[in-house]
């Protein structure tokens, strides 16, 4: 069954307000997708940051799964990406970190969740590129807890692809289902989505055109040090 993405979208309210927003929506429902996310001046300077980084030969294709067994798989996923160095981000990505703090801070309060930090990249998915059905947590790995993902697409029109597909029947409930609910989720240019990662299904269709976006995750502390 299709459904369409509930966008809430907000011009005027404060930073704090939107990160409140995405941790109430997570502690309700278990995902929140937003329109307007950021400030339009930063929005605009990832986005300029992300192609400039494209044309400059930045990207690495993506592989999958974790450590040693991190590999190609371009029947899987055919992105490129860009890892962002948190301990030296650019000017976009250091306010674009801050934001992301906050709303650390707020689902934390929302969820007792213990979240400590968040890691990710930047992504583009050339025409034809796509990302199969997957979760976004390992079996020997569970660190990450939320998923985010900010689209950075300013000239995205209907039919130029790339939308997240989201099935919301959580992982815990039962087997995937292809037939279940999901939602297909735009990637307009400043739209956040945020989904807790061990629950939700979720892939990315076949791009039309070329489709930027930030990838991340807020993580806990590395389980295996304390087991």
């Amino acid at each position: 069954m299709r459904s369409n993405a509930v966008h809430t979208g907000f011009d005027t309210v404060t930073r704090e307000d939107r990160a409140a927003h995405i941790a109430r929506q997570l502690a309700e429902r278990g995902f929140a997708v937003i329109e307007n996310a950021l400030d339009a001046v930063l929005l605009e300077a990832l986005s300029h940051e992300a192609r400039c980084l494209y044309e400059q030969d930045e990207y690495d294709v993506a592989r999958v799964g974790t450590g040693d067994e991190r590999k190609l798989a371009l029947s899987v996923r055919s992105d490129r990406i860009h890892w962002i160095d948190e301990h030296a981000p650019s000017a976009p990505q250091q306010g674009y970190l801050g934001f992301l703090d906050d709303v650390r801070a707020q689902i934390n309060l929302e969820t007792f969740m213990g979240l400590a930090r968040w890691e990710g990249h930047l992504a583009v998915y050339p025409i034809g590129s796509f990302y199969r059905r997957h979760l976004d947590v390992f079996a020997n790995a569970r660190e990450r807890k939320v998923s985010t993902v900010l689209y950075l697409n300013p000239e995205w029109r209907p039919g130029d692809g790339g939308e997240l597909r989201l099935w919301t029947t959580p992982a815990s409930q039962g087997a995937w289902d292809p037939e279940g609910p999901f939602v297909d989720i735009e990637p307009r240019f400043g739209t956040l989505v945020a989904f807790l990662s061990e629950d939700y299904y979720h892939e990315v269709l076949p791009a039309h055109a070329r489709r930027f976006s930030v990838t991340g995750w807020f993580r806990v502390r590395d389980l295996s040090l304390f087991g």
